[in-house]
C-alpha cells in the first residue's frame, strides 16, 4: 500500500479506513484478495480439469486456502479435525444433517459441522474404550489414560447433546401469544367487599 493511498483513508470516514483496513489484513492473512483467491482457484481447478497433470505449489496453496475461506459449505475445516479413517462417516451425517434440518444460514451449517465433530469424537473414543476390554493387565498408568478417555466420552457426548438442542431450536418456529386482557384500576387503600345478598331486605347497621 502506497503512502498516497494510506493518506486517502486518513481523509475517509471511519467506516471507509475501516473498511480498507479490513480489505488489507485479508490479503494479509489470506495472501491474495478474497477476489484474487477466488480467480486463482477457479484457474487452478481449470487447469485440472482440463488434463493438467499434478498440482504446483501455489495450486495446492490457492486450493487450500480456498477451502476454508468457503469452509462452511467445502467442509475443509471439518475434514482436516478428522481423522482420514472417520471422513465418510463425518461427511455422510454432516449430508444428512443438512437435509434433515434444512440448514441454510451460516449458524445452522456451523452447528451441523460442531455436531458431527462431537459425535465423531464419541465414536472414537468408545472405539478405545472397547479395546480396553481385551487387555489382561492394567496398571496404573493405563487405568489413568482410560479415566481420561471415559471422560473425554462424556465431554463430547454433552456437546454432541447441546448442538442437536441448539440447532432443533433455531429450526422450530417460535409461538405466538397474542393477550387481550382487561384493565381495573384500583385506587390506593380502597376495600371492595363483595354482597353476596343482593335480594336481601335485611339492613345491617354499623355499631
Amino acid at each position: 500500500m502506497s503512502s498516497k493511498e494510506i493518506t486517502t483513508i486518513t481523509n475517509q470516514t471511519d467506516d471507509d479506513w475501516k473498511a480498507a483496513l479490513c480489505e488489507f489484513l485479508l490479503e494479509v492473512y489470506l495472501g491474495f484478495s478474497p477476489e484474487e483467491l477466488k480467480k486463482k482457484t477457479f484457474e487452478s481447478l481449470s487447469g485440472l480439469n482440463d488434463g493438467k497433470e499434478g498440482c504446483s505449489k501455489e495450486d495446492i496453496r490457492c486450493l487450500a486456502k480456498a477451502g476454508l475461506l468457503f469452509g462452511l459449505d467445502t467442509k475443509a475445516a471439518l475434514m482436516d479435525a478428522v481423522s482420514e479413517e472417520y471422513r465418510p462417516l463425518a461427511i455422510g451425517f454432516l449430508q444428512q444433517l443438512l437435509e434433515e434440518y434444512d440448514c441454510k444460514s451460516s449458524s445452522e451449517k456451523a452447528l451441523a459441522q460442531i455436531l458431527v465433530n462431537a459425535f465423531v469424537r464419541v465414536i472414537i473414543y468408545s472405539h478405545i474404550l472397547g479395546k480396553s476390554q481385551k487387555i489382561e493387565t492394567i496398571d496404573g498408568n493405563i487405568t489413568g489414560y482410560y479415566s481420561m478417555i471415559g471422560k473425554e466420552v462424556d465431554r463430547a457426548n454433552r456437546q454432541f447433546i447441546s448442538a442437536l438442542t441448539t440447532l432443533k431450536q433455531l429450526k422450530t418456529p417460535a409461538f405466538k401469544i397474542n393477550v387481550i386482557a382487561k384493565t381495573a384500576f384500583v385506587g390506593e387503600k380502597q376495600q371492595f367487599n363483595k354482597n353476596e345478598y343482593n335480594n336481601s331486605d335485611e339492613n345491617i347497621q354499623p355499631k
